[in-house]
């Protein structure tokens, strides 16, 4: 956890028996500062609180396929986070309104050699969702 106004480490969250993470989000909006990451190989999310208690793992609903998960995003609204697999081509949509307790609801397969390295959202287009 970094002090980004000074430029300094608050907090180093060891994740036991990671073989490394990539990305890191935070939920918007939520109040007890939760956050998520996958551990890179075995797709493992992981939740945590800033400022109190280890991160723990996240149970969901579906396994993910177990291959590299990288690039991490939250949708603005804090309801849902999008996960990439880059060696398996997939891109998994978990909801995260209750976040102790993620679900995975789809996963979108990109097709063979695909190895998805971003994630975005058009404003414009949410925007027209929520009208």
């Amino acid at each position: 956890m970094w002090n980004l106004r000074h430029r300094t480490i608050l907090r180093t969250i060891e994740i036991p028996g990671a073989g490394g993470t990539i990305d890191v989000k935070l939920i918007p909006g939520d109040r007890s500062e939760r956050g998520y990451t996958a551990e890179c190989w075995t797709s493992t999310c992981i939740c945590w609180t800033q400022g109190v208690g280890p991160p723990r793992q996240c149970s969901t609903s579906q396994p993910f396929p177990k291959r590299l998960a990288a690039v991490a995003a939250t949708h603005t609204d804090g309801r849902r986070l999008f996960i990439s697999m880059n060696q398996a081509g997939k891109v998994a949509m978990l909801d995260i309104s209750r976040p102790d307790e993620p679900r995975l609801l789809k996963i979108l397969d990109l097709g063979a050699n695909s190895g998805p390295h971003y994630i975005a959202f058009d404003a414009r287009r949410e925007a027209a969702n929520y009208q």
